[in-house]
């Protein structure tokens, strides 16, 4: 169970994604295992590589 928190903001001219998150293992395997987990991801937003569609034209998009 636990609970993040994301926001997306620019640095410079780059955007930029911010997760922290925090979770509490409920169940563990042993008395060993892990019991809290802290997580921060700090992700840049790219544009796309791929600007139209590779299949059948720009009128129908082939999603996978």
């Amino acid at each position: 169970m636990g609970l993040t928190v994301a926001k997306t903001t620019k640095l410079g001219r780059v955007p930029v994604k911010f997760q922290f998150g925090v979770e509490k293992s409920v169940v563990r395997q042993d008395d060993f295992g892990q019991d809290w987990q802290m997580r921060l991801n700090i992700i840049p937003v790219l544009p796309a590589l791929v600007k139209e569609p590779l299949l059948w034209g720009r009128d129908r998009l082939f999603l996978v």
